[in-house]
């Protein structure tokens, strides 16, 4: 009886282990942008983007906030003109240009669900990048139509980026299922320059989780030790319209430093764009899907407006 009481013990024992789970500090994934997520007949313009990023949170804490993270990515974007496929000069509404790119952020949230992030970028605009390369190994890959016209593509230039982002939370309403934030965006650089204004509003089916311990802007990753049954999986709709104020965007305008792209076109200094989706987070698993529509980018009649599709997966552990 004696030994039945103690594989009693031993066997709760294993299961509060189980139970007490340790803190989930870590956070891979991947961001992806695709025309083709909104229609299979959309090839153009801001036409993919793919980004492999990895978080954590640092062991030295501020007390001043309740949580900091550290966030790299590595990622490319492909831009060509509306119809995809150009061999002409005379169709190309938009350069071909590919941007390769390493980013660093530091990423600051506050108690009153305020929000900082700050980073640099390092990279390259230009064939160097392998834009064209990778889109057309993917379309030969999916039995899709060649791109041409990849040789009068934006030519190379060293891509060195300043990033800035700020979120003030400006009310909650419905026991917090629906919150307000205000939103202030600046890139300096090589690549962008540009400011944008905003804000990004939450429409929950819960009460909304804290933004330090929501996926709005990637703060799932937590320091404390917590049972499953104290992780909040959520799940909202987000709407967040913006206005761009922009004075250079290299993948239309080509280098600052030289006029060695064969194809190159003014910007509309302002732009607005609209990004509305759904996130969703269990458990461990963290998942997005967003809908962007963007105005007019560049100075050309021919010109349209683009919509396109964005698809987020991480996981944290």
């Amino acid at each position: 009886m004696k030994n039945f009481f103690l594989s009693i013990n031993f066997f709760l024992l294993i299961l509060n282990q189980g139970a007490a789970q340790k803190p989930f500090t870590k956070e891979i994934g991947i961001y992806t942008d695709n025309d083709s997520y909104i229609s299979l007949f959309n090839d153009g313009y801001y036409t993919n983007g793919v980004t492999f990023f990895y978080k954590f949170i640092p062991k030295s804490q501020d007390t001043s906030f309740p949580k900091k993270i550290i966030e790299y990515n590595l990622g490319i974007k492909m831009y060509t003109p509306r119809k995809g496929t150009a061999p002409l000069i005379n169709d190309q509404d938009r350069p071909f240009a590919g941007y390769l790119y390493g980013k660093a952020f530091v990423n600051y949230f506050y108690k009153n669900e305020s929000f900082l992030k700050a980073g640099i970028s390092l990279g390259i605009v230009g064939p160097s990048s392998g834009g064209g390369k990778i889109q057309n190994s993917v379309h030969k890959l999916l039995g899709m139509y060649e791109i041409k016209g990849w040789e009068y593509q934006i030519q190379d230039l060293l891509a060195l980026n300043a990033h800035f982002l700020f979120s003030k939370k400006i009310f909650h309403v419905c026991s917090e299922r629906i919150d307000l934030h205000a939103l202030t965006e600046v890139n300096l650089g090589t690549v962008e320059t540009n400011g944008s204004i905003g804000f990004i509003n939450r429409f929950s089916m819960f009460p909304a989780n804290k933004i330090y311990n929501s996926g709005l802007y990637g703060s799932l990753t937590d320091s404390r030790a917590l049972k499953r049954s104290q992780r909040i999986s959520e799940f909202f709709l987000f709407v967040k319209p913006m206005i761009h104020y922009r004075l250079y965007d290299a993948t239309i305008q080509g280098s600052i430093f030289n006029d060695k792209s064969p194809v190159t076109f003014g910007i509309e200094p302002i732009l607005y764009s609209l990004e509305t989706g759904v996130i969703f987070q269990l458990y461990r698993v963290n998942l997005k899907y967003s809908v962007t529509f963007n105005g007019v980018e560049v100075l050309n009649d021919k010109v349209r407006r683009q919509t396109y599709g964005s698809i987020d997966i991480s996981y944290i552990f």
